[in-house]
């Protein structure tokens, strides 16, 4: 029997709504989970629940859900929600083709400490879009990031440290880098460090550590160890 919402503070609320919409505990239903994360709002205006919302709206990629979803983004970001500034952010990138905008987002998402923003900013810099690429700065928002516990951050550091791109190469601190992303479940982290071993580059070749961890990444859904694993068959 359900809790009546009433005895409930919002943030109570807001993580009953992300059990429906995970399943955990509770039969998966991500209708119920946009009512809980509704009622959280309209009890006094939980930015976090403004944000769950909006991710269920922009998921759903349909035009008017992803309109919803925008302004839901833009009242949390109102609010200092550092996520929801991060998902706005993600749309001026990617949707309206505003950079500046963009950067402006990130930028006020880091200020509050979201690794999510570090990374998806240290991208930019990466990849020229934030105007001269500025590879300095990609470390250093990925070492921020690493601090942080992202697992995303502490693998694509590690790629630098393994192709010395933008810092001196340091096999050592790339093998440590991509263990510790493991440890959290990144599955791009295992396939890195599978193909060290494979090649035997900064480590000791060990074909069979490197299959068990092209395994546990296809496990998880990644498509290239998949890939890799069906191009090893019988080889191992």
């Amino acid at each position: 029997m359900e809790e009546s919402k009433d005895n409930m503070s919002s943030d109570e609320i807001v993580h009953m709504g992300r059990k429906y919409e995970k399943g955990e505990g509770v039969e998966q239903n991500t209708q119920k989970a946009m009512e809980y994360y509704q009622e959280a709002i309209d009890k006094d205006n939980n930015s976090y629940a403004m944000y769950c919302l909006a991710k269920c709206y922009e998921r759903d990629g349909n035009e008017e859900n992803l309109i919803t979803a925008i302004g839901l983004y833009e009242e949390a970001a109102k609010l200092g929600n550092s996520e929801a500034m991060n998902g706005l952010a993600n749309y001026y990138e990617e949707g309206k083709q505003d950079m500046l905008r963009a950067i402006e987002l990130y930028t006020e998402a880091i200020k509050l400490g979201n690794s999510d923003a570090m990374f998806n900013l240290a991208n930019c810099y990466e990849d020229g879009k934030a105007g001269e690429q500025d590879l300095l700065r990609v470390i250093e928002l990925y070492t921020e990031a690493v601090k942080l516990g992202d697992s995303d951050a502490m693998n694509n550091l590690a790629v630098c440290y393994e192709e010395g791109e933008a810092c001196e190469q340091d096999m050592l601190r790339a093998i440590e880098l991509y263990t510790e992303a493991i440890k959290l479940g990144n599955s791009v982290a295992m396939f890195n460090l599978a193909n060290l071993y494979w090649d035997g580059n900064g480590v000791e070749k060990d074909l069979s550590t490197a299959k068990d961890l092209y395994q546990k990444a296809a496990d998880l859904g990644n498509p290239r160890a998949v890939e890799r694993l069906a191009s090893l068959s019988g080889k191992v």
